[in-house]
């Protein structure tokens, strides 16, 4: 395949095994990134959450139980620590009968008691839950000066935390595109909402791409007598960073890694200018890349809707448990 040997001839000159993925709060696994960038990948996973990461370690987590099929890695790494602003112990809450609302210490504000996703409180839900002690680490000790090419972050509004812990990295640009999970407003106390988020990203030079809203909301009340005329309160979604292309200076070697993370993300237009910019590729071969990818896309996103379908009714009762 064509694109195998551009990758491969790129790996060869920068010395590189592979692209580098990393999943923090990686309950379920991951399935953001196309199959063909991710075949090139190292996915590096954590998962306070013992047995959810024992799951995933052996590939049998709940999604995978009920037919919804993930990207494969070239390799994989799971650990079940917490991913924070600094190494030490903090109080990780598992919930009980909701484990993807669980997160680092959980203090609810009292605006959450007046949030009800579809007739339960939230507030009520999480209040069943163990306290764990955790051993946390941070980004820039863990992955020191190593590229990311992508991080997800998911720790039910911590993830102002997490990306504090990776101050050095994203100073130095080695974080190349960032989705992280974003709470419409201070649920828990101490948390990280969208505003928080974006200026913190802007003071080091990270553009916002794009803002996936969930599909679902909440409401003041159990009240669901016109849930079918109803338009719900926004409970959070994600936000796509990008190192900004036009505010730094780029190497040809990040120019190009971006480039291709952004097609394997979906944003292939813009990916494949930033791969004609960092001129490791004539214009045949970035043409011939271009038709390659493009008609993979095709015949993936149709696979990937058919898949999706359980997948979707399968993430919604999942956050709302």
């Amino acid at each position: 395949m064509v694109t195998d040997k551009i990758i491969n001839d790129f790996f060869t000159h920068s010395n590189l095994e592979n692209f580098l993925v990393v999943d923090v709060g990686a309950r379920n696994g991951f399935g953001w990134l196309e199959n063909w960038y991710t075949k090139k990948s190292k996915i590096v996973g954590f998962e306070p959450n013992k047995l959810e990461c024992e799951k995933l370690k052996k590939h049998i987590t709940d999604a995978s139980k009920q037919g919804i099929k993930f990207p494969k890695f070239k390799t994989y790494e799971y650990y079940d620590k917490i991913v924070w602003d600094k190494k030490g112990k903090l109080k990780f809450c598992e919930i009980l009968n909701s484990p993807a609302r669980s997160g680092v210490d959980l203090k609810p504000t009292k605006l959450l008691k007046k949030v009800f996703v579809d007739g339960e409180n939230i507030e009520t839900r999480i209040n069943k839950h163990k306290v764990i002690i955790k051993q946390s680490i941070c980004i820039d000790d863990f992955f020191n000066k190593k590229i990311i090419d992508y991080l997800k972050i998911d720790v039910e509004g911590g993830e102002i935390f997490v990306l504090h812990g990776s101050k050095k990295k994203l100073k130095n640009k080695e974080i190349l595109f960032i989705k992280t999970e974003f709470m419409s407003n201070n649920f828990y106390k101490n948390s990280s909402n969208i505003t928080n988020l974006i200026q913190f990203m802007k003071k080091f030079g990270y553009r916002l791409i794009d803002i996936d809203l969930n599909p679902y909301g909440y409401h003041r009340s159990s009240e669901k007598t016109l849930v079918n005329q109803n338009k719900d309160f926004l409970l959070g979604g994600d936000l796509n960073f990008i190192i900004d292309p036009d505010e730094n200076f780029l190497s040809n070697e990040i120019k190009f890694r971006l480039g291709f993370v952004l097609v394997g993300a979906g944003f292939k237009q813009c990916g494949f200018e930033l791969i004609k910019e960092s001129s490791f590729l004539n214009d045949p071969e970035i043409s011939s890349l271009k038709n390659q990818l493009l008609k993979v896309s095709v015949t993936r996103s149709l696979v990937k809707f058919y898949h999706s379908i359980p997948s979707r009714i399968f993430n919604f009762l999942n956050k709302i448990r």
